[in-house]
């Protein structure tokens, strides 16, 4: 027995970490099950066990499985990505958190390089503390928005022809740009585990459209969103389609039709994938509303959720476990 206990211990650490070897084993056929499921089923689970220990065990397991590459993700320095062709991965954009910003919000300067991107002239978005990227997986020569589906159709929306400065996923072993976002919900859950205070351990979680289709930049009516624009654009953002070209006149009406015809071009260019799920069941590398502690927040918009991905830590695709591990965690139990 003495020997076998060794070896266990071996497999994933020194006799310290005897008890979370058990914890980690215990939650591992969790982990996978919950995996396996489909996304919605998925995250909702995942939210259900946010803070159950042997599941944040699990959750940390990538590297025990007797493969060190098979969770890994690798990511790009901030490049320039054409925002037309990106397929997003949710079904829904908040209008009003897409185009509000644009037209009403953005300082002159933000609203004239937005305007005025291209290839040759990408367009870095910017928030109080600093850039502020969106999140692509690239499959295929595809890329595929997982985080910044608002940023992305704000820019879109006011210019399809930019280029916007993002970071790119890719994997050598992952190509379906769901299980991407399992590996990305896990690994912020991760982050949140790691940080915040028991109480406050959540999936953060934001709000869509609530299935209103009037809401949605995808599938609203052309009058609706005409209405919306015709309020909305302010001066500061007429001015600036008027000097880049965009409209020939400062005129509402003009910046009303303007915005419907890019609209309309992402629907064409940039549907969502099959069966894609509502923005409550996306990745919020940021945080969200229903995540109430500053640490773990602070910690996601320090991007640790990007590190637990390149590491490979994040336990989320075959194999879950080695067979060495399986074989001397059952002699291990049967003989205490």
């Amino acid at each position: 027995m003495e020997n076998e206990e060794a070896e266990l211990v071996h497999s994933t650490g020194d006799d310290s970490n005897k008890e979370n070897d058990i914890t980690v084993k215990m939650g591992i056929s969790e982990l996978e099950n919950i995996v396996k499921q489909d996304y919605a089923s998925f995250i909702n689970q995942l939210g259900e066990l946010a803070n159950d220990k042997k599941l944040k065990a699990a959750i940390d397991s990538g590297l025990l499985d007797g493969n060190n590459v098979d969770d890994r993700f690798e990511f790009s320095k901030p490049i320039p990505i054409a925002v037309r062709g990106c397929k997003p991965t949710q079904n829904e954009v908040v209008m009003s958190k897409s185009l509000y910003f644009p037209l009403a919000k953005s300082s002159k300067d933000q609203v004239d390089e937005m305007l005025k991107s291209n290839k040759n002239s990408p367009y870095t978005m910017k928030g109080e503390s600093g850039p502020l990227y969106i999140v692509v997986f690239n499959s295929g020569g595809v890329n595929y928005v997982i985080d910044g589906h608002h940023r992305w159709s704000q820019v879109y929306a006011c210019n399809p022809d930019a280029h916007l400065v993002s970071l790119v996923m890719t994997s050598k072993n992952e190509n379906n740009a769901k299980e991407v976002l399992k590996a990305v919900q896990l690994a912020i859950l991760k982050v949140v585990q790691d940080t915040a205070s028991p109480e406050n351990v959540v999936l953060p979680k934001a709000e869509g459209t609530g299935g209103d289709v009037n809401q949605n930049l995808f599938t609203c009516p052309e009058n609706v969103l005409k209405e919306y624009v015709m309020e909305n654009a302010k001066e500061i953002f007429l001015n600036s389609a008027k000097e880049s070209g965009h409209i020939t006149e400062v005129d509402k009406s003009l910046a009303v039709e303007y915005i419907w015809k890019n609209v309309k071009d992402l629907r064409d260019n940039s549907q969502p994938i099959d069966s894609a799920p509502s923005r409550e069941l996306m990745p919020q590398t940021d945080g969200a509303d229903n995540l109430k502690d500053t640490k773990a927040t602070k910690a996601l918009k320090d991007v640790a959720w990007k590190k637990e991905l390149e590491t490979g830590v994040i336990n989320y695709s075959d194999p879950f476990e080695s067979k060495k591990w399986i074989k001397t965690f059952e002699q291990f139990r049967n003989k205490r």
